[in-house]
């Protein structure tokens, strides 16, 4: 549950010689917050209330400079960018369910919804039916730096290293002419495992090349081949053409926002606590931050702006003449599709194709998707919740 009440008329008296400053702290004290966190406990949740000026307040008077005044917010979300009011037909039952705060890359939430709907897109309607790799592609730390403050370096090696890919990829298939084509997404990473500065690549590529010029007995015989060996370390991670699912899971993984709000913890009021996947050099598992030190590693991290999160490449690029060809028979896994058209009926959605922006997926069924949990259905009676107000 949330509440989200406005605390103006208080503080607004203030200015006046009718009213003392001091009483607009005790009249927020008493008539709001008391009032708010008695109401919850009487319902048997659980709460806070978190007052949140959206001015510097001077601490000695209690009231505010100029301009509006605080709010108080109270629950799990920030209601103060804004929610919506959902109602539940069948039980009667209420709640409120903030808004995400679409905040670029600073925000484990968003930018895991990020990643999960790029991996619905690219595995339901870009990837085909074909074996992948992901390669990983690192600079020496002389490099990076060129490649985080220089977009047209960082641009040139990712060309270098995708028409060398390419290049190797002909080669290694026999009888592939000369115009075929490989299918690729890159990825770029600006963060290290540690919350580090750390451009490198991630790239998934099409175990092989495409063309409209083979023959069928060619073919036949280009899908008996196996195409295990000869390739790098970096290019270890393979997926085969009938594991949709671990395909989505790769693509989650190279799509992934640089901070996980799960190894995130608190040492102490003045010390952050972030837990690494894989042991540093030095043999630490975890990095000691204060907030301060913290968020200056967060804005070190950010993409700039205007850039593509990932790009298409070879087969899978816009203007591709194979591509639709190509990208006939991508689509979900079987598992995953019955639990969306599961979901879908359960929360009374309609389908992707009638929405207006295609390329906009639904949150609710994301979650499905992921979690197999159904945020629009009621948790009292099973029923589908509608929206009634924002």
């Amino acid at each position: 549950m949330l509440v989200y009440s406005g605390a103006d008329e208080a503080f607004e008296r203030a200015h006046t010689d009718l009213f003392d400053p001091r009483e607009g702290r005790e009249y927020l004290d008493e008539r709001i917050t008391e009032t708010l966190l008695a109401g919850i406990e009487a319902r048997g949740y659980e709460g806070r209330v978190a007052v949140l000026p959206d001015h510097p307040t001077p601490v000695e008077t209690g009231a505010h400079a100029s301009g509006p005044v605080s709010v108080a917010v109270m629950g799990a979300g920030i209601a103060a960018h804004g929610f919506a009011r959902v109602h539940c037909d069948s039980c009667r039952h209420e709640y409120l369910v903030a808004f995400s705060c679409k905040v670029r890359d600073l925000c484990p939430s968003c930018g895991t919804r990020r990643m999960v709907e790029a991996a619905a897109h690219l595995v339901d309607t870009v990837l085909p039916r074909v074996p992948y790799r992901q390669w990983v592609v690192s600079v020496p730390k002389r490099v990076r730096w060129f490649l985080k403050h220089r977009p047209e370096a960082l641009d040139g090696l990712a060309r270098v290293f995708l028409r060398a890919t390419e290049t190797a990829l002909r080669r290694a298939s026999r009888d592939a002419p000369r115009d075929s084509r490989f299918g690729a997404v890159l990825f770029v990473h600006r963060f290290g495992d540690s919350l580090n500065s750390h451009v490198h690549f991630h790239v998934i590529v099409t175990d092989g090349v495409f063309s409209a010029d083979l023959d069928a007995a060619t073919a036949a015989d280009m899908r008996e081949w196996r195409h295990g060996g000869g390739w790098s370390v970096d290019a270890s991670v393979r997926v085969a053409d009938w594991d949709r699912q671990a395909l989505e899971r790769l693509v989650r993984y190279c799509a992934r926002p640089p901070l996980a709000s799960g190894r995130l913890g608190r040492l102490n009021a003045d010390t952050l606590v972030y837990r690494l996947r894989r042991p540093l050099v030095d043999g630490r598992t975890e990095i000691l931050l204060e907030p301060l030190e913290f968020l200056a590693r967060l804005v070190d991290l950010l993409a700039p702006p205007r850039k593509h999160r990932h790009r298409y490449c070879g087969v899978l690029a816009p203007a591709a003449r194979l591509r639709k060809a190509v990208i006939a028979s991508a689509g979900p896994a079987g598992r995953v599709l019955r639990e969306i058209e599961s979901a879908r009926e359960a929360m009374g959605l309609c389908s992707e194709s009638a929405r207006r922006r295609p390329a906009s997926r639904s949150w609710a069924l994301l979650l499905a998707r992921i979690h197999e949990n159904r945020p629009l259905q009621c948790p009292r009676c099973g029923g589908a919740v509608c929206l009634v107000a924002m």
